[in-house]
């Protein structure tokens, strides 16, 4: 093209006639437009080839290939585009197939869709590559069928189970929870309706068998003095029936045969007890009748026969009493040693035999032993309080002299063996300890300066300084040595601050192994042997300490065992064995304290025993539904601890378990209601818990818990609405066509559902087809942008193969059919006035390709209208106007003006020729 313009321009400076270079001219742009319109096509068919086969428009690329046949495209580069073309069309028209066939396996409900057919459609269309939503759709669609087949197939076995359970065993609950679920499961009618009469007949048979139970348990009520034996045996007969569990029956009627004994046992024993009434006094035999008062008291003999019976064998124990006791104690005391007589106990002993009548030479008697006694005490107490100051010295501090005098002194005054042996002891460690003390700080001035352990070497003057009459001389001479080797020996401290650290523990919390480790680690470090020496002594203190620590514990374990032996069981040779042991390890007496007043505590156990009978005779006698069973268990123990007799805890025992069985029942009912409460909202069984609750207020629950319940319920019913109500609205947003989708509609759904506690499974596939629709729009709102901008361009300046491009692009995004045949309409009367604007401009030339003296200037303004009404610019039509205007000038000068003129309207014309050329 380039080439054939400069050869028109040669050729018109040539002279070439007007008519061929027009021509010429017409040609070149005939030859552009063609280059231009197959270089078009080749970029397409280029873009064709470079396209995903799914993603080539079909027709577009059909009508492509036909317009390149025009435009001198090669064969082979057509034939390529038309082969890829084809194979587009099957590789789309597969994909439409398993499209198909997938939505026609997925169209069954999900309990009856052949999930295997769908799993191998699924495949399928991944394999023929069906768009990613409708992949993603149809396996979620897959997997809530298999999910709900598996759901189905799982209630059926549930049910099964439920129905082969014995009906007196069936957990009603559990029981009408499976039948719930078999029901949304879409378990079959025919298995719903024999489960369901099978929990109804478990529910009617347990209802009797509680009735049965209640009528027994009132039967039960009374005491067993006051049972009505043939009563209560009827209504284990009628419980037995329906089939009440045998250990209770058992129970049942165990109880009934106590009542009939202990009847028939206290008719007896009050028929013995008058017997003694009628006996004298001193002709009383004590103990039968203590025994048969005591048996008595067992059998529920009436008070008031308990108590005249009682108090006739008290006087008879007053009476005989008195009159032997007072001289057995007299002898007691006069045969007796000083030190171990009991001052206080023999004082009153004395007064007792003077209000009973003693001789007056025995009572001289034994108040003179009575002094003896009380001045040979006050002289022992006081050496062992002596002795007692002497072992709570420091053994440096001692002076031996003197505590070997108080040791004697002791021995004298009686002081217990154990006591000065622990004083002699101190005494002879005392002497050690100071011996031993100053013979290591004579070795420390002789020793040399870096064996000197620092540490010890100080703590060993400081207890040197405090031993009595210690030598002046050798203190100043271990210290002099003592400051020399710590001058000398500082610069080998940090080696041993290891086994110093170890040897400054607590002796009686050491490890020793640890602190073994740490003398052998010093060892092999090279540290100082004296170090290494005090190690070795330090070792062995501790474990002399810790086993006598160990002792100790031991003695203060077994005084401690008896902590919980109660007073009455209490072996008073064991305890007391265990006291000397404790003093012997050198427990303090507050230790030791608790188990003597133990052994003084038995008599107040035996008045505990007698208060706590009375106490659980008057609970016993409470109404079970009002008896505080915790007070009662806690009466029953004490009373098993205080021996209190067997028939009064029989009795209450039964009783317990009475009051335990009447208000378990309430309990239990609160319980159940207490489970429903802990259900979550979204799982409770509306209509089944309505009838629970009605059922657990017949069983008598608490009218709060009962309220809750009731409450808990109802919200429960809201709740579900609500999230059955938010799950079908991300039903539609899921399935709604992502261009038809309402995003913000659907993002408030989201929110709602998120509320209602919508499974995050539903909410992310709903969240994700949002955001697919949010793409898929914006992409449409984008190409409709663009085509809408092309739209916009004035008449004639529309680019019609971007156009055609857009419009395809705009197809593809799902932009409304009605847009676009509007937008298909403008672009086809775009290109049919760009055609018509080019026909009026080659008409025009057409015209103009002729001599001005040749040109029919009718025609001619005619075209120029014509071209000008059909859109072509002034700029372009300004030559044609300008040869117009020329014409018209020659045409009239041809007509007014001589011959002569000619050369100059050639001038002219080769002006114009060059103007056009250059326009």
């Amino acid at each position: 093209v380039p080439g054939a313009k400069a050869g028109a321009l040669a050729a018109a400076t040539a002279g070439v006639p007007k008519a061929a270079i027009q021509r010429g001219y017409r040609a070149i742009a005939a030859a552009e437009k063609a280059q231009v319109a197959r270089r078009t096509t080749l970029e397409g068919i280029a873009r064709l080839m470079a396209s995903d086969l799914l993603d080539i428009s079909l027709e577009p690329a059909r009508a492509l290939l036909e317009t390149a046949s025009g435009l001198g495209v090669g064969k082979e580069e057509r034939d390529a585009a038309a082969a890829r073309v084809e194979e587009a069309a099957v590789k789309q028209a597969a994909r439409a197939a398993a499209k198909a066939v997938l939505n026609e396996a997925l169209a069954s409900p999900p309990l009856d869709l052949d999930v295997e057919t769908a799993r191998r459609a699924v495949q399928a269309a991944t394999e023929a590559s069906v768009p990613e939503d409708a992949l993603r759709r149809a396996s979620k669609q897959l997997a809530a069928a298999e999910k709900a087949q598996r759901d189905r197939a799982e209630a059926q076995s549930k049910l099964s189970g439920l129905i082969e359970q014995p009906q007196l065993a069936l957990a009603l609950k559990e029981a009408r929870s499976v039948l719930a679920a078999a029901k949304k499961a879409g378990v079959e009618a025919e298995q719903l309706d024999a489960a369901s009469a099978h929990i109804d007949g478990a529910a009617k048979a347990q209802a009797a068998r509680a009735e049965a139970a209640a009528a027994l348990e009132l039967a039960l009520k009374a005491p067993p003095l006051k049972l009505d034996a043939a009563k209560a045996q009827a209504a284990i007969d009628i419980a037995r029936d329906a089939g009440t569990a045998e250990d209770i029956l058992g129970s049942a009627e165990s109880r009934v045969a106590v009542a009939t004994e202990a009847q028939s046992r206290r008719d007896s024993a009050l028929e013995t007890l008058r017997a003694h009434q009628e006996t004298p006094p001193l002709d009383v035999d004590v103990p039968v009748a203590q025994a048969d008062l005591k048996a008595a008291k067992g059998a529920g003999c009436d008070a008031s026969e308990l108590a005249d019976a009682s108090a006739h064998v008290k006087q008879a124990v007053s009476t005989q009493a008195k009159a032997g006791a007072a001289r057995r104690e007299l002898e007691q005391l006069s045969s007796a040693k000083s030190l171990d007589v009991d001052v206080s106990k023999s004082k009153a002993a004395i007064a007792t035999a003077r209000e009973s009548g003693v001789g007056a030479d025995a009572l001289d008697a034994a108040s003179l032993k009575v002094e003896e006694a009380e001045k040979a005490q006050a002289a022992r107490d006081a050496a062992s309080a002596q002795l007692k100051l002497l072992l709570e010295q420091k053994p440096l501090l001692i002076r031996r002299a003197e505590a070997d005098q108080l040791v004697e002194d002791g021995r004298s005054a009686g002081v217990a063996e154990q006591l000065l042996g622990k004083a002699s002891k101190c005494i002879k460690t005392a002497g050690a300890a100071q011996q031993s003390t100053l013979a290591e700080l004579a070795t420390l001035a002789s020793t040399p300066l870096l064996d000197v352990e620092p540490a010890r070497a100080k703590r060993c003057l400081e207890a040197a300084r405090t031993v009595p009459d210690v030598d002046v001389t050798l203190l100043e001479s271990a210290s002099k040595t003592l400051n020399s080797a710590e001058e000398a020996i500082r610069a080998r401290d940090k080696a041993t601050v290891a086994l110093r650290a170890a040897l400054e523990s607590e002796q009686l919390s050491a490890d020793l192994n640890t602190l073994r480790a740490s003398r052998d680690a010093a060892a092999a470090a090279s540290v100082a042997k004296s170090l290494l020496n005090d190690a070795d002594k330090f070792i062995q203190q501790a474990a002399a300490r810790q086993a006598a620590k160990a002792r100790a514990d031991a003695a203060k374990a077994a005084v401690d065992a008896f902590s919980e032996v109660p007073p009455l069981t209490l072996r008073l040779e064991d305890a007391q064995a265990a006291i000397r042991e404790g003093r012997a390890a050198g427990l303090d007496a507050a230790a030791i304290a608790p188990l003597e007043a133990k052994v003084k505590a038995a008599e107040k156990a035996m008045r505990e025993r007698e208060r706590l009978t009375e106490e659980l005779k008057t609970l016993n006698e409470q109404d079970a539904v009002a008896v505080n069973v915790a007070a009662l268990k806690e009466a029953i123990a004490a009373g098993q601890a205080a021996g209190v007799s067997d028939e009064v805890m029989q009795v209450s025992v039964g009783r317990v378990s009475l009051a335990e069985a009447v208000q378990a029942a309430a309990a239990v009912a609160d319980q159940a209601l207490e489970r429903l409460l802990e259900t979550p909202k979204e799982y409770v069984d509306v209509e089944e818990a309505k009838e629970e609750i009605a059922e657990m207020r017949s069983k008598g629950a608490s009218a709060a818990m009962v309220n809750k319940a009731e409450m808990h319920v109802e919200e429960a019913a809201k709740a579900q609405r609500r999230l059955d109500e938010a799950r079908q609205a991300l039903q539609d947003v899921s399935t709604s066509e992502p261009l038809s989708l309402d995003v913000a509609d659907g993002r408030k759904r989201l929110s709602e559902a998120r509320a209602a506690g919508v499974e995050e499974s539903l909410i992310g596939s709903a969240s994700r087809h949002v955001e697919t629709a949010v793409e898929a729009q914006a992409k449409r709102d984008a190409a409709w942008e663009q085509l809408v901008a092309l739209a916009e361009c004035p008449p004639g300046e529309m680019d019609v193969v971007q156009a055609q491009d857009v419009f395809r692009q705009a197809w593809q995004a799902g932009v409304d059919e009605d847009k676009l045949e509007a937008v298909v309409a403008l672009v086809e009367k775009e290109a049919e006035l760009q055609q018509k604007r080019e026909d009026a401009l080659v008409a025009l030339e057409e015209v103009l390709d002729a001599a001005p003296l040749e040109i029919d200037l009718p025609s001619a303004r005619f075209m120029l209208a014509d071209a000008e009404a059909n859109g072509v610019t002034a700029t372009n039509l300004a030559a044609a106007r300008a040869t117009i205007e020329f014409a018209e000038k020659a045409q009239s000068q041809e007509r007014e003006a001589p011959r002569g003129d000619e050369f100059q309207m050639a001038e002219d014309m080769e002006f114009i020729r060059e103007d056009i050329s250059v326009g």
